[in-house]
């Protein structure tokens, strides 16, 4: 049987699709990064880097089935929730594209980055419990709200006024199998 599995793998204000395939008897895979295959063969212990930080993703073979992908050492699950503790993303459908815009959740920052490119003129706004972020691109008007609704923390993006739910990455766990 051959499997395919994806994950997406932040770094920084980009997020990654790696794929991992492998045939099932043989143990031989191969790894794409965002569709440039990065090595094949049997040795799953080659490290990959990613991103302009250069970070570091390895699989951890526990048994010819069961893997781990490590990130700087990390659990891919734990580096996402650390990721996602300083940055916010959304994946959405802009000029015909699907594209994550993402932003530096800190209080202090006005940095966001759509289309892999930075947004210029992102203006700070101030909410009853929290912050927005506001620019134009093209001609639609984007807006991201940081902000406690009652007890609850919220990340919201908004296209001319229309809300988008935060992105959540593929984790593997999809039975994407051919």
């Amino acid at each position: 049987m051959f499997v395919q599995v994806f994950y997406d793998i932040p770094s920084d204000f980009q997020w990654f699709e790696f794929k991992l395939e492998f045939q099932c008897l043989t143990g031989i895979g191969r790894v794409s990064v965002d569709d440039v295959v990065k090595w094949e063969g049997s040795d799953f212990d080659q490290p990959i880097k990613i991103g302009q930080k250069g970070n570091i993703v390895k699989i951890g073979m526990k048994s010819e089935l069961s893997y781990i992908i490590l990130v700087d050492d990390s659990p891919l699950p734990e580096f996402i929730r650390r990721h996602m503790e300083r940055y916010a993303t959304w994946e959405v459908k802009f000029e015909g594209l699907t594209t994550k815009v993402i932003s530096d959740k800190k209080d202090d920052a006005q940095e966001v980055v759509m289309m892999g490119r930075k947004m210029k003129e992102v203006k700070k706004g101030f909410l009853s419990g929290g912050w927005s972020l506001l620019w134009t691109y093209g001609e639609v008007n984007f807006r991201i709200e940081f902000c406690f609704k009652g007890a609850t923390w919220t990340e919201t993006l908004f296209m001319d006024e229309v809300s988008h739910a935060p992105y959540v990455p593929r984790n593997g766990k999809s039975d994407d199998f051919s």
